[in-house]
Parts: structure tokens; C-alpha cells; sequence
């Protein structure tokens, strides 16, 4: 892991902007300094997390399902038998149960101080090709997302959201949302549209989320190239591109936020960190 400089920030713009009024203040805001993570203050704050898995994204070794092989899968069986609206209602049943504010208390009262978010773009687009689920006012609705970060903000958790499914998805393992289907690198029309929607799904959460104390981090991608064989150079090669891509995405509108990169499973999988200019990574 490297960690870069750290950013600058405006205490007031990020007290203007926080999307809450909570336990969290500006002072809050957490940013990194050489290896360390610390608040505005200057005063290191050590993450102890739960990730929230198998939440808004499914995994079958947390969550094991009959009769599917991925997250995917799933929702084009409950699709076909029941109707679209029917599918994702079931779907919001089962979210709206799985994780409760009862949760996050005893996770609150354990000790920690952080909780991961895993999502997948299908929380958020009907299908691949970027047709939005909108609220009841007609506007893109985040609100699972807003429910999350609101919640643990007054219980003073910390909260890591984590882009665990790319749209064209960034692995071939099921963990993206859908088994043996690693497209978003794909040097083809269909590959530049995948990266479009992501851009478009970063670039809506990082302006949702500006000046939020809350937020932890953006975890940018899940483990991407996960079970993708080495000999794969093609794909692999658009790793560092990706990243780089998805870095400039969110500061186009976010300047402030820590942003998480992952590598799997090497550091060569990153790109250099003497070339990149990246700070408060």
C-alpha cells in the first residue's frame, strides 16, 4: 500500500457542504498524513471496521443462494418470474431488513468506529446499459447510500464506501455482481460505455458526499482483476488506466476526500506513485 501527501482542505467549505447535521463536526474529516490517517486537528484515527457484506451486493460464501451463480443472476431469475418492479421491491424488503439501525448500535457498542459499504451498480441502474432507478420525486435515488451515511454519522461511525461492483464489472470473480463478465476494460464501444456509467456513478456519489465527515474514503473498485488469469495481459494492462480515470473522476468534484486504491494481488497492479501526482490516497 502507498500512501501519498496530504491535501489540502477547506474546513469551511466542508462544514458549507456536509450533506448532515450529526455527532460528526468538520473537524472530523479525515485525511492522510504520509502513513497515517488523521482528523483536521492533526489527531491519528485508527479505523476498526465491520464491512457490511452481502448487504446491498450479494456474495454466496456470506450469503449463500439456491439455484444462482451471482448477484446478477438473481435478479434476472426474480425478474423473469415476478415482473421487474416486483423483483427489485423483494430486493428492498430484503435490504431493508438485512441491515437496521439495531445494527449499527451494537456495532457502535462493540468498539468500532468504522463500517465498510459494499454496493454494485445495480443498486442504482436498472441494467448495463445505465437506465436509472429514480425515487418517487423522479430524481436518481440514492437513498439507501444517504440512509447509511446519515445513520452511522449520528453514532459517530465512520463509513468506507466501496464500489464493489463496477458497471461491465472489474473481475471476473461473482463478488462484482456477475461471474466470468470483467468488460470494463474492454478496448471496444461497449467497454467505453461501461467506464462512462462508472464515471457517472463516482461523479454522482463524490457530489452527493463533498464536505461529509461521515465518509471515510471512496474505495474506488473491489478487488478489481480478481481471478482474471495473469497471462491476461490484455485486460490487466488497463488496470493503472482505470484508475487513473476514476482518481480524476472524483476529484473533478470531490478535493477532499481520502481516496482508497486496491491492489490485487501485487503492487505492480498499481499504477507508480512517483508518476501519478495523487494525494490524500
Amino acid at each position: 500500500v502507498t500512501l501519498f501527501s496530504t491535501f489540502g482542505f477547506s474546513l469551511a467549505t466542508s462544514a458549507e457542504t456536509a450533506t448532515t447535521e450529526s455527532g460528526f463536526t468538520a473537524e472530523d474529516f479525515l485525511k492522510t498524513k504520509g502513513r497515517k490517517i488523521v482528523n483536521q486537528n492533526g489527531e491519528e484515527i485508527r479505523l476498526k471496521g465491520v464491512n457490511l457484506g452481502t448487504w446491498m451486493i450479494w456474495e454466496d460464501w456470506l450469503c449463500p443462494y439456491e439455484e444462482a451463480t451471482d448477484h446478477y443472476d438473481v435478479l434476472t431469475k426474480l425478474t423473469n418470474r415476478f415482473g421487474e418492479d416486483k423483483a427489485y421491491e423483494l430486493m428492498n424488503t430484503y435490504m431493508d431488513n438485512w441491515i437496521t439501525e439495531k445494527d449499527l448500535d451494537d456495532i457502535k457498542e462493540m468498539g468500532f468506529n468504522c463500517v465498510r459499504v459494499p454496493f454494485w451498480f445495480r443498486n442504482f441502474y436498472y441494467d448495463d446499459n445505465g437506465r436509472k432507478i429514480l425515487d418517487e420525486n423522479g430524481n436518481w435515488d440514492f437513498s439507501r447510500l444517504e440512509w447509511v451515511v446519515e445513520e452511522c454519522s449520528e453514532r459517530r461511525l465512520y463509513v468506507v464506501l466501496d464500489m464493489h461492483g463496477a458497471v461491465g464489472y472489474q473481475s471476473d470473480a461473482p463478488h462484482s455482481g456477475k461471474k466470468g463478465s470483467c468488460s470494463l476494460y474492454d478496448d471496444t464501444e461497449q467497454g467505453e460505455k461501461y467506464r462512462e456509467l462508472t464515471d457517472e456513478l463516482w461523479t454522482e456519489i463524490a457530489t452527493r458526499f463533498k464536505g461529509n465527515p461521515a465518509v471515510a474514503m471512496y474505495d474506488l473498485l473491489n478487488e478489481p482483476m480478481c481471478d482474471v488469469p495473469a497471462s491476461e495481459f490484455d485486460r490487466r494492462k488497463n488496470n493503472t488506466f482505470i484508475y487513473k480515470r476514476l482518481y480524476n473522476t472524483v476529484r473533478a468534484v470531490d478535493a477532499e476526500h481520502i481516496i482508497t486504491v486496491e491492489s490485487i494481488w501485487s503492487p505492480i497492479a498499481l499504477p507508480n506513485s512517483l508518476f501519478t501526482g495523487w494525494k490524500n490516497v
